[in-house]
């Protein structure tokens, strides 16, 4: 795949920062996922499972995880999450791979608790969805702020 991207005159700039990109826009994901789960108890379920005593640490902890998790996103798509035409499809397959990954696989594990009973099943795939969703619209709009900076910081000295 990288040999494909070179080889098309694809190769990321100095501008082009996946990671700190796929952060911040995993913020306002994580923002919606957590307005959608607060009401079905997802706070108390992470609160038992990381062993924590406030919702305050069970709400910064799941937004640490949302911008580790968008890092990740801007880091395995790289130029493909900046299509602002599809990039909300991209989003949406990410958030089902998430979902899979996350609560059903490591969290089960780690929990040692069997998974969701189906509303909440059916509202955590629906977050997890909403997540990758607003994440994929989001990366194209970060990216396009962050850029500026770059350009601003690659002129030369006049003179």
């Amino acid at each position: 795949m990288v040999d494909f991207v070179r080889a098309h005159g694809n190769q990321p700039g100095p501008a082009h920062r996946p990671a700190l990109t796929g952060a911040l826009a995993g913020i306002p994901a994580g923002l919606a996922f957590l307005a959608v789960m607060w009401p079905m108890g997802t706070p108390r379920w992470v609160m038992e499972v990381a062993n924590l005593r406030s919702y305050t640490w069970a709400a910064a902890l799941h937004m640490a995880v949302s911008a580790i998790v968008g890092a990740v996103y801007g880091l395995v798509l790289q130029r493909a999450a900046e299509d602002r035409g599809g990039s909300w499809l991209f989003g949406l397959a990410y958030g089902f791979l998430v979902w899979l990954v996350g609560p059903i696989a490591i969290l089960q594990l780690l929990a040692r608790m069997p998974p969701p009973h189906v509303p909440a099943a059916l509202a955590l795939i629906g977050g997890h969805l909403l997540y990758g969703l607003v994440l994929g619209l989001a990366y194209p709009l970060v990216h396009a702020l962050l850029r500026p900076t770059s350009r601003w910081m690659q002129r030369e000295a006049p003179g």
